[in-house]
């Protein structure tokens, strides 16, 4: 199971799912990671490195500005829909 957990300083994604739900949650992480990036809308670093065998990725959500803002929610809109599509392989936490 694909387990988000957001608090408004980090978005974190942790572990691991059937392999079409962890690709497709992969590439909506990385692409929206790339676009706060290439867009220049980061201060600092916005990710913690990714630890391949443990499924991690903590976002630092608290370093992107206002349009920054407005990606990590596209994300989080995609990975409620991605939950939808596959129940009981993602669960989103908003704390």
């Amino acid at each position: 199971m694909v387990r988000v957990y957001w608090d408004d300083a980090d978005l974190i994604i942790e572990g691991h799912a059937k392999r079409e739900t962890c690709a497709a949650v992969s590439a909506a992480v990385q692409t929206a990671c790339l676009i706060a990036d290439n867009l220049g809308f980061v201060e600092g670093d916005l990710t913690e490195p990714m630890e391949q065998r443990g499924g991690l990725a903590v976002i630092h959500t608290d370093r992107l500005d206002e349009d920054g803002d407005n990606i990590i929610m596209s994300l989080l809109m995609i990975l409620k829909a991605q939950a939808e599509a596959w129940p009981g392989e993602i669960e989103l936490y908003m704390i």
